[in-house]
């Protein structure tokens, strides 16, 4: 059965007035604002109650999310980002304090990877809201999907946990509501130390993004996207019409008891897809950045099946 969101993209594509849809980013033409780069465009939502509940974060941190989550639609493109509209739904209840802590997170943000605002739309409601369009300039834009078989397929991931803390801290989170539980002490690493726990789930809180490994290696990737699904439900979107042979080490937890950490959603990792012959320079790159990674499988013909939670 298709879903509210399916069912409303795909009627917007037949109603005739779409450009590609196939793409988190649209990319521009050569000189469309006269510059010989290419600018590419991204626009994602971060809705209380939908993508969050308030008592997980403080003000500061969702906004700081809510960009980060915006900024890494354009970093896997191999582009960097420009400027920003930023449209914002303010709760009726915030106080001035709430509203400078908004304030004060936008500024490092834009400060940090060089963003100017220029423009937006600010109102007032129930729940906190950003929408945030992001303006991105490249060189040469990575592609989404696939073009060609004998591609080898990657993912990058945290060098100590791998993939799947996004998840566990999101179980965490809705069974025990918020960090102030004295279960949050209990999980910790360190268990006398509160923040260290912080540190541990901070894939779901402050995404990494990997743009320091996408400067020296982007030029190499023949096509990338964000892990923002799980790498089980993104590596279809990757392939698009074709196939793939499981990495035996990713065939053993597809079938296994870590599967979970294969559908863990907001990860925010980069699923991309290189020539074999770059390997060895991939690998010299992830150690100089400090990145682990996980081998996907290998591009081949024919269609691949998952069975894997779909998360909207």
């Amino acid at each position: 059965m298709q879903s509210i969101e399916e069912f409303f993209l795909k009627g917007l594509q037949k109603s005739g007035v779409c450009a590609k849809l196939d793409d988190d980013v649209h990319t521009f033409g050569f000189d469309t604002f006269g510059d010989s780069r290419r600018w590419i465009v991204a626009l994602d939502g971060f809705c209380e109650d939908i993508h969050f509940k308030r008592s997980w974060f403080s003000v500061y941190e969702a906004t700081q999310k809510a960009f980060l989550v915006n900024i890494s639609d354009i970093i896997v493109k191999n582009a960097l980002p420009k400027y920003a509209l930023l449209s914002l739904v303010i709760p009726r209840d915030f106080t001035p304090e709430h509203i400078q802590e908004i304030i004060n997170a936008t500024k490092t943000m834009c400060q940090k990877f060089a963003i100017q605002i220029v423009g937006g739309d600010t109102m007032c409601g129930s729940r906190l809201e950003f929408h945030i369009c992001i303006f991105g300039q490249a060189k040469c834009v990575i592609p989404r999907v696939v073009k060609q078989k004998g591609l080898s397929i990657f993912c990058t991931q945290d060098r100590i946990h791998g993939l799947g803390e996004s998840f566990r801290t999101l179980k965490y989170l809705l069974a025990n509501k918020d960090f102030s539980d004295t279960n949050f002490k209990r999980h910790a690493l360190h268990r006398d130390n509160l923040d260290s726990m912080r540190v541990h789930i901070n894939r779901f809180l402050y995404p990494t993004l990997r743009v320091a490994f996408m400067k020296r290696f982007g030029k190499n990737i023949k096509a990338s996207m964000d892990l923002s699904d799980g790498l089980l439900q993104d590596v279809i979107k990757l392939l698009g019409g074709y196939g793939m042979r499981y990495s035996s080490f990713l065939r053993s937890m597809s079938m296994g008891k870590q599967k979970w950490r294969l559908q863990s959603g907001e990860e925010y990792e980069i699923l991309f897809a290189i020539s074999p012959k770059q390997k060895i320079a991939l690998h010299r790159i992830l150690k100089i950045c400090r990145i682990g990674v996980l081998e996907v499988g290998k591009v081949t013909r024919g269609r691949i099946k998952t069975h894997t939670k779909k998360w909207h």
